[in-house]
């Protein structure tokens, strides 16, 4: 068992782990995400215009740079550990300035490290019970990351609007924590009935073939992150969701940048539209960074405002090629996007008077 607070031995600590693959950096080089950068207490990431690295003398391992990631670049290092009590499974976790006692089952570095994401996964898997245990945040300094509170908060509105019991969460005391962690430990290890047993078979079954029909993985073969909206998907119009993508159709030319580069297909260019699928939104911003008319954004734990921008077919007057725009008959869009953005009729040379 390793043990240390919140400077351990530089020799002990090992950084997290990255999928270079995932991260949007690799898909866009003008990506502006800096989410791991700024979720690192100790400055521990660098970022400029040739890298993003990890200053191994700087990082302790706390794992808050793994939610902040919205591709799930940075791989989670710790997570609670779930015990079935009394018919219910039951999560317990706890932050290492509580119980000084990295390496035991549920001790994480910091609670805060629980984000949305992770909550929601928890939630999907049975957990209806949180046992967190915390020192004083105030005092920490790693007090300045998205509080636990946050993420609890935002997905009990999720399960809430769905008509799902959110997780009921309580804090204890280090020893009261220790104590039930431990009863709950010594509970004889219950195999699954048999309805959960094949509901649980069937699940996972339908997941792998939706992933092989989706291509869901990213250039090498790396598995992307499953979006968290995709863990509660929406089941009516009007639900609030971890992330809904927008298109302002008095700005979008019609490009489909979004669309090619989205890496979950949460924007989808069809023939007569875009559509968008909130559910399948990390909010990894690669559409907003990529389109040049700033027509896209992104809204956190919002309810989304559409679900498709209709598009219109047209001929480009310059170069005679045909394109689509979401601006209606009559509102101009007569040149296609290329030929908006290299000026291409400035590009001709006169030679009759």
């Amino acid at each position: 068992m390793r043990r240390f607070g919140l400077s351990p031995d530089p020799a002990e600590v090992l950084p997290p782990e990255v999928v270079a693959e995932r991260c949007v950096h690799s898909l866009l080089q003008q990506a502006t995400c800096r989410a791991c950068v700024d979720a690192c207490p100790r400055g521990a990431f660098v970022l400029d215009d040739e890298r993003l690295g990890i200053d191994t003398a700087r990082c302790d391992a706390c794992g808050l740079c793994a939610p902040a990631c919205p591709q799930g670049a940075v791989l989670d290092a710790f997570a609670p550990v779930t015990y079935r009590v009394g018919g219910e499974l039951v999560a317990f976790a706890a932050c290492e300035r509580a119980l000084p006692l990295i390496g035991e089952p549920g001790i994480m570095p910091c609670l805060h490290a629980l984000g949305l994401r992770h909550l929601l996964a928890l939630r999907r898997d049975g957990v209806t019970r949180l046992m967190f245990s915390q020192a004083d945040c105030q005092t920490c300094p790693r007090g300045s990351a998205t509080h636990i509170d946050t993420h609890l908060d935002a997905a009990r509105q999720i399960l809430e609007v769905r008509g799902l019991a959110p997780m009921v969460t309580v804090f204890l005391s280090p020893e009261l924590w220790l104590r039930a962690q431990g009863a709950a430990a010594r509970q004889p290890k219950l195999g699954l009935d048999r309805r959960a047993f094949f509901r649980k078979a069937i699940g996972s079954a339908v997941e792998q073939v939706v992933r092989r029909a989706a291509g869901d993985a990213a250039p090498g073969g790396v598995p992307r992150r499953t979006p968290p909206g995709r863990y509660f998907p929406t089941t009516a119009a009007g639900q609030l969701v971890p992330f809904a993508p927008r298109i302002d159709e008095d700005r979008c030319t019609g490009c489909d940048a979004c669309a090619r580069l989205c890496p979950h297909g949460a924007i989808r260019a069809e023939p007569d539209a875009y559509r968008l699928d909130a559910d399948a939104c990390t909010g990894c911003r690669v559409c907003v960074d990529v389109c040049t008319q700033r027509a896209v954004t992104i809204e956190a734990l919002a309810v989304p405002s559409h679900t498709e921008v209709f598009l219109q077919r047209r001929r480009c007057r310059v170069c005679g090629v045909s394109f689509h725009t979401p601006k209606p008959d009559g509102a101009g869009a007569s040149v296609c996007p290329v030929c908006t953005v290299t000026s291409h009729h400035r590009r001709l040379f006169q030679v009759l008077d």
